[in-house]
C-alpha cells in the first residue's frame, strides 16, 4: 500500500511516521543507484501508459509537470529525453 509522506517542518513529526512506527514498519529509502536502475525502467513504461489514449495523456502530463516544478523536483528533464506524448 503507497502511504503518501507530507513535507513538513523537522519540529513536527508527519502523522503518516508515526503510524509506521507505532506498527513497527519499515522504512527503507532507495539508494542513489537503484533510483537510476528504477528510473531507466519506469519512465519509457509511464510513456507506453500515457500514449495509450488522450486521457490518459492528459492524465500524465498533469503529473509529469506536477513531478517536473521547482518545488517537487521528482523528475527532471534529462530523465524524460527522448520520450514523446503522442495524444497531447
Amino acid at each position: 500500500m503507497f502511504i503518501p509522506i507530507c513535507i513538513t517542518p523537522p519540529s513536527r513529526k508527519p502523522i503518516t511516521w508515526v503510524k509506521f512506527e507505532e506498527t513497527s514498519r519499515v522504512v527503507t529509502r532507495l539508494s542513489e543507484e537503484d533510483v537510476e536502475a528504477f528510473t531507466t525502467l519506469a519512465v519509457p513504461l509511464w510513456y507506453k501508459w500515457a500514449n495509450r489514449d488522450k486521457w490518459a495523456a492528459k492524465v500524465f502530463k498533469i503529473q509529469l509537470d506536477y513531478t517536473m516544478s521547482g518545488s517537487l523536483g521528482y523528475a527532471n528533464p534529462d530523465m524524460i529525453k527522448g520520450q514523446t506524448l503522442k495524444h497531447v
